[in-house]
């Protein structure tokens, strides 16, 4: 679909989801969408639009997801995106952003994933982004930050990226980032950093992949980084001590800077589910929350077959964390019953394994996201179960074999997308009855 976005989509007053991405629209991004006070997603990624971001989308006081990335938009981060304390994630990768990143972002409480990659953003990383204390992945790369590393980025206790390579960064690498426990990524190569390579990040017991090459730092590599066992890709130019694998340079896979392959062919480790999820903390009040609790062993064992062995994906998903700090879960109590897993956004994480037909445990699943990974094999015919579904979105994935049958049972499924994969024979005859 090629043309405009039409400033008339505004007049849709209970619009909530509105999907325009992948397309080749052009033009302006109208300031007139900021006028849909009900929309809770926006997805204009992928597409040839140019010009500024309007500063009215920071009126859409339910947004959670806005996705503007890979355009040629032009301009500064308006500070009024600030306002949008509802959004999870907010994503403007590889346009032509300039300017300093709005200090205003500090105030997007609910904040999850923040990737400004690719763009032209100058000055300092604002020290107010450690207020965003449900922040997991922060994506700052290949811009022309400068300045130093704010302390305050060690307080983003749930942060597991951090990926900041290929900008003007200088001084010292904080010692505060020690205290970032869940942190398995940590991309601080090509800046101008000095100084040692801080002894705290011996304390990141889950760190997986740490590049800090093409700095000006110096002295060795501290021995506490030979006690992090889940340490597979190092680099750094320091001596390393023993028991440390080395790495050639990584090359960044995607816009989301998270796929990456080493020359080595090293993987990152799967991360073990623990624990039992009535007794290990997923799930509260477990014995009043029955669901809940089948929704967390549902998604448990559903877990290494979604990461599959590509080393390009985590999910926190363990039954010793709260199911509501989940990645890409969202649950909600329907009708006054007890909570349930309503909604999966599990789009462009990099998983790379297959489907598992245990996601037909999820009874009360609503929306399932899979789309944009790199998952193979069948689509199970078990989805037909899911009889509350109302988005199944599947595509940019390398599924194979044919379209289930049963698919054509989600009675009140609203949107189905299986496109852009290498699916094979005929569509089911029994959908046009």
């Amino acid at each position: 679909m090629d043309g405009a976005v039409p400033s008339e989509l505004s007049g849709l007053t209970e619009l909530k989801e509105l999907y325009l991405q992948d397309n080749d629209l052009s033009g302006p991004v109208p300031v007139e969408l900021g006028d849909l006070s009900s929309l809770t997603h926006l997805h204009l990624q992928n597409n040839d639009l140019t010009g500024g971001i309007p500063a009215e989308l920071g009126d859409l006081a339910v947004l959670r997801e806005l996705r503007l990335d890979s355009n040629d938009l032009t301009g500064q981060l308006a500070p009024e995106l600030g306002k949008l304390t509802r959004a999870t994630r907010l994503w403007v990768a590889d346009n032509d952003l300039s300017g300093p990143i709005p200090a205003e972002l500090g105030d997007m409480a609910n904040l999850d994933w923040l990737n400004l990659g690719r763009n032209n953003f100058s000055g300092q990383i604002p020290a107010e982004l450690g207020n965003l204390s449900r922040m997991r992945r922060l994506y700052i790369y290949e811009n022309d930050l400068s300045g130093p590393i704010p302390g305050a980025l060690g307080s983003l206790s749930r942060l597991t990226h951090i990926v900041a390579q290929a900008n003007d960064l200088s001084g010292e690498i904080p010692e505060e980032l020690g205290s970032l426990a869940n942190l398995v990524w940590m991309g601080l190569h090509d800046n101008d950093l000095t100084g040692e390579i801080p002894a705290e990040l011996g304390g990141l017991a889950k760190l997986q992949r740490l590049y800090l090459t093409n700095n000006e730092l110096y002295g060795e590599v501290p021995e506490e980084l030979g006690d992090l066992s889940a340490l597979t890709n190092l680099l750094a130019e320091p001596q390393l001590p023993l028991g440390l694998e080395t790495c050639a340079d990584p090359a960044v896979g995607t816009e989301y800077g998270v796929q990456e392959k080493t020359a080595s062919g090293a993987v990152a480790p799967k991360q073990a589910a623990t624990g039992d999820c009535a007794t290990g903390g997923a799930v509260p009040d477990a014995a009043n929350n029955p669901g809940l609790v089948s929704d967390c062993e549902a998604l448990l064992a559903a877990r290494e077959a979604l990461v599959g062995n590509t080393g390009n994906a985590e999910l926190n998903w363990s039954a010793d964390t709260p199911i509501r700090e989940w990645d890409g879960i969202e649950e909600d109590s329907l009708e006054g019953a007890p909570p349930q897993v309503v909604r999966l956004y599990l789009n462009g994480l990099g998983l790379g394994g297959a489907i598992p037909s245990g996601l037909s445990g999820l009874t009360a699943l609503k929306e399932l996201y899979l789309h944009d990974n790199d998952l193979a094999g069948p689509i199970p015919p078990d989805l037909g179960n899911l009889s509350s579904l109302t988005h199944l979105h599947l595509q940019n994935n390398d599924l194979t074999g044919g379209i289930p049958a049963e698919l054509g049972d989600l009675a009140v499924l609203r949107e189905l997308r299986l496109d852009s994969n290498d699916l094979t024979g005929q569509l089911p005859r029994s959908w046009a009855s």
